[in-house]
């Protein structure tokens, strides 16, 4: 326990030197795409996430125990995702767009396909890695999957899915750190320190997280959420407000919705170059 936070710093470190290297193969082969300014960009800003952050969660694994379920996650979302950066078919958008591409083309999207499996795995993860019963893993399981979703109608513009991965799971991983104490929190303080490494060029509109990245962080976040508060009737609670979320933005612009309210507009700002 006690060597875990220099090891974690020296991979950190490690990491960081090796980003412009990745950066430079993922444009030699391919993955990038355009942002919303119409700038060529890598893409799959994710994948620096999991060179950093799996060996980092095996190593809390085999020290304390508590990393299972955030590896099962990560290794799940991330290359689920990773799959969808790189063949994904940007034609289709929203899960009611793949939802239509099956219905009415009789055509499977690697969308859809990220998201039955990311369920899938999500509900597994839960059930295996959480040992919730079986009804508590299934909606506790959804609002993983929800949350890993959401995060990916968050990673639209420069910044914003990265930001609420790190505010927003401040409160359940301080929870959590009060609770089961310090080694429970591990897992979610290496996923800061994974998204900390790409936020300075994501946020200046030099990097995507892609759905490789958002989906990870996403999942991570539907994780420290469900363990901190621990009940069935939180887990509803929770999935509730996520399929809510994923009704209003099926409706309304994500990014619309923003620039209607200035205070969302104000802090949107900060989170990255508009």
């Amino acid at each position: 326990m006690t060597a875990l936070p220099l090891l974690f710093g020296m991979m950190a470190v490690a990491a960081l030197a090796a980003q412009p290297r990745i950066l430079a193969r993922m444009a030699l082969r391919g993955a990038i795409r355009k942002n919303f300014r119409g700038d060529m960009i890598p893409v799959a800003g994710g994948i620096l996430i999991l060179a950093y952050a799996l060996p980092a969660l095996v190593a809390v694994e085999l020290q304390v125990h508590t990393a299972a379920p955030y590896l099962m996650a990560l290794v799940a979302m991330g290359l689920l995702g990773a799959i969808d950066d790189k063949w994904g078919d940007r034609s289709v958008g929203g899960l009611r767009g793949h939802v239509m591409a099956l219905l009415r083309d009789h055509r499977l999207t690697t969308g859809l396909a990220k998201a039955v499996g990311g369920l899938l795995a999500c509900i597994a993860i839960a059930r295996f890695a959480l040992h919730l019963s079986a009804s508590r893993a299934l909606v506790a399981g959804c609002a993983i999957a929800l949350s890993a979703n959401a995060h990916n109608l968050l990673d639209v513009r420069p910044g914003r899915a990265g930001a609420v991965f790190l505010v927003a799971s401040l409160v359940p991983a301080a929870a959590l750190f009060a609770r089961l104490g310090p080694e429970a929190a591990l897992p979610i303080a290496v996923l800061w320190l994974g998204a900390g490494s790409v936020y300075r060029q994501d946020r200046a509109g030099k990097l995507m997280l892609g759905d490789a990245g958002s989906n990870l962080l996403g999942a991570a976040l539907g994780l420290v959420v469900v363990q901190a508060v621990g009940s069935a009737v939180g887990e509803a609670i929770i999935l509730t407000a996520l399929v809510l979320f994923h009704l209003l933005t099926e409706r309304v612009s994500l990014s619309a919705l923003i620039d209607r309210f200035a205070l969302l507009r104000t802090a949107d700002r900060w989170t990255g170059v508009r």
